[in-house]
């Protein structure tokens, strides 16, 4: 028995094709295809890019017309707080009031209270500007409060984040439903490509170290 190896070096790394090759033969065409049907009934509804960068799940337009309407409202608050912030500031810069909307409380008025703005001065603040002005909650040195003229635009907006999430909850358990009838397939694919990222780590390793597989004569 002797060694020829020396005299025909094969790598691991020339043998990947082959290696890859026998992998993807488990994947039917049919495997395939269910799981392309299942990517692009979702791909209609996700917004893949802004989902990767919002970190959440973000639906594309179009596709639910009462969620559209709802972004659109909760745009519209935004849009409404922010402008109530630039009025509010060129008359009260010394105490430094703040509009808010939180969801399921609507729009309220913030004050950080420290030695220089005291609650004092913020109830005064209040009570001359705003009709029936009500401390509502307190979070550590931030006061909110609300007042007759919150209360009306909050009848005018409304709240859309509880609608949303009804709505993306619903939607999100019908395309949970529908990758469920993939799983099979999809387990099939993870195990082709665990395959593959093995032979793809001895073929990096055979390169680094120059790596022979011997041919045995006997």
């Amino acid at each position: 028995m002797y060694y020829s190896g020396i005299n025909e070096i094969h790598s691991i790394s020339k043998e990947l094709p082959s290696l890859a090759a026998l992998s993807l033969t488990k994947l039917s065409s049919t495997v395939f295809k269910n799981v392309e049907t299942v990517y692009r009934f979702l791909a209609e509804f996700i917004n893949i890019p802004e989902s990767k960068k919002s970190m959440e799940l973000m639906f594309n337009n179009g596709v639910v017309s009462e969620l559209d309407q709802l972004i659109e409202s909760k745009a519209e608050i935004m849009a409404k707080v922010d402008e109530l912030n630039e009025s509010i500031r060129q008359i009260a810069s010394n105490i430094d009031p703040e509009f808010v909307f939180i969801q399921e409380v609507g729009f309220l008025v913030s004050f950080n209270i420290d030695e220089e703005i005291t609650d004092k001065k913020v109830i005064k603040f209040m009570e001359n500007n705003f009709n029936q002005a009500k401390l509502v909650c307190h979070n550590g040195a931030t006061l909110f409060f609300r007042s007759a003229e919150l209360d009306t635009l909050n009848s005018m907006f409304g709240d859309p984040w509880r609608e949303m999430v009804e709505i993306k909850r619903m939607i999100e358990t019908v395309l949970v439903n529908k990758v469920t009838e993939v799983i099979p397939e999809l387990n099939i694919i993870a195990d082709a490509c665990a395959q593959l990222e093995v032979f793809l780590a001895f073929s990096k390793i055979s390169n680094h170290y120059n790596l022979i597989r011997p041919k045995v004569i006997f």
